[in-house]
């Protein structure tokens, strides 16, 4: 079975506060506590951050976003940290250059880096 970005995130690296920002998305984006699987009263306590979203509530939660959507909740950096691309503020740079490898084996890869490349980064170099 192919791993998702799900399955990616490292959920000790996602703070509390960004937590309780996706447990109110989830919440105004689902529309009723019901469909998370948990009684109300623990669905209050949570959302009165009288308790903390444990790990395996937030699993729960992340089965309701798309990628996108965490991306906007939590912020591209947290991201890359959660799912171990940065850690410690480092950026894992032979993961980067495996990506690299990769797009030059595939084609659709290989524009969307040119594209955004020649869009954010070519006037930056010297010519």
């Amino acid at each position: 079975m192919k791993e998702s970005w799900r399955d990616r995130v490292d959920l000790a690296k996602i703070d509390d506060e960004t937590r309780y920002r996706i447990l109110d998305y989830v919440l105004s984006k689902i529309g009723s506590y019901r469909e998370l699987g948990y009684d109300r009263t623990y669905i209050y306590r949570l959302r009165t951050r009288k308790l903390r979203v444990p790990d395996s509530f937030l699993k729960r939660l992340l089965d309701f976003l798309s990628e996108e959507e965490f991306t906007r909740l939590v912020g591209v950096e947290r991201k890359l940290e959660a799912l171990g691309i940065v850690r410690d503020g480092v950026l894992d740079y032979g993961l980067v250059l495996e990506i690299l490898d990769y797009a030059a084996r595939d084609k659709f890869l290989a524009n969307l880096i040119a594209k955004w490349f020649y869009e954010n980064m070519a006037y930056r170099v010297p010519g």
